[in-house]
């Protein structure tokens, strides 16, 4: 590849990082992915270090970001350890974003319990397994269900 052909197409990856970034926050790895078709992994890996170098891309920003937009929508902590992981996402990163929420995922799980099946605690431990099977499934961990709904 030619100096003038290679600038180029640096120029136009630029400008599709920067579009991505402005819209919201992303890993290196998706936006490796985004990439990877369209050009050569040499030109990819310089991208993306002045995007770093620059403070443009930042893997604990994606995490934090991540992580609030998630816990936001009632999701719990087990989903979203995963949904970063599959992002790419170094574990000290998800640490640290997670830490933020330690203290208050039983008190979401609570209030989402409230809003979804009323004030009223279940009576059964058929309806006791059937709401903690919801909330496993929306990613909390079972000690977290046992603190939220008490057990019949």
């Amino acid at each position: 590849m030619e100096e003038t052909e290679r600038k180029s197409l640096y120029a136009a990856l630029w400008a599709r990082a920067m579009r991505a970034l402005a819209r919201r926050e992303h890993s290196e790895h998706e936006l490796r992915q985004k990439f990877k078709a369209g050009a050569p992994d040499e030109l990819i890996d310089e991208l993306i270090e002045a995007l770093l170098r620059d403070d443009l891309l930042s893997d604990a920003r994606f995490a934090q970001m991540l992580c609030r937009s998630r816990y936001k929508r009632g999701v719990g902590p087990v989903k979203i350890k995963y949904e970063l992981q599959q992002h790419g996402i170094l574990s000290e990163w998800i640490e640290q974003a997670m830490m933020e929420y330690e203290a208050q995922w039983v008190d979401q799980l609570s209030a989402l319990r409230s809003r979804k099946y009323g004030e009223r605690l279940p009576q059964d431990y058929r309806e006791w397994a059937r709401q903690a099977r919801f909330f496993q499934g929306k990613g909390f961990t079972h000690e977290q269900i046992q603190r939220a709904i008490p057990r019949v």
